[in-house]
């Protein structure tokens, strides 16, 4: 998982410069059936059919410590039922609103999901990986 410009902006400023910078209390999981881009553009959720973003409370019962600038999701995450076909997500983000606001971070899935009618679309422990990008 990347993050976004403006989050890797948000985390520079605050620890260069001692620029505040407050945390969501909750971050929403959003899914993409296609590329998203360090700019935030690109991404695509689906439209209806009983789709919407997964509320994450940002704590380390959601999140594990980082370690290696490296951290995951500590507990499954678990989208409602599709009440109809969401075709194939191939990409996730976390957005600091559960409509529309701000991407935080973006990645694409190990293996792409076709989520047709009736499933229920869920993400393991760990399926989420958050890194630092390396600074040059």
């Amino acid at each position: 998982m990347s993050q976004t410009y403006n989050f890797g902006n948000q985390i520079l400023d605050f620890n260069f410069g001692n620029v505040s910078y407050t945390p969501a209390s909750s971050y929403w999981l959003a899914l993409s059936t296609t590329s998203i881009n360090q700019d935030s553009t690109g991404i695509t959720e689906p439209s209806g059919g009983g789709y919407s973003r997964v509320q994450i409370p940002n704590n380390k019962v959601s999140f594990t410590s980082s370690s290696n600038s490296t951290l995951s999701n500590a507990i499954e995450f678990t989208f409602p039922e599709a009440t109809t076909d969401w075709n194939t997500i191939t990409h996730f983000a976390l957005f600091d609103a559960q409509t529309s606001g701000t991407m935080k971070v973006y990645g694409q899935l190990t293996s792409s999901r076709i989520v047709q009618s009736g499933t229920v679309l869920v993400l393991s422990a760990s399926a989420l990986q958050i890194s630092i990008q390396n600074i040059t």
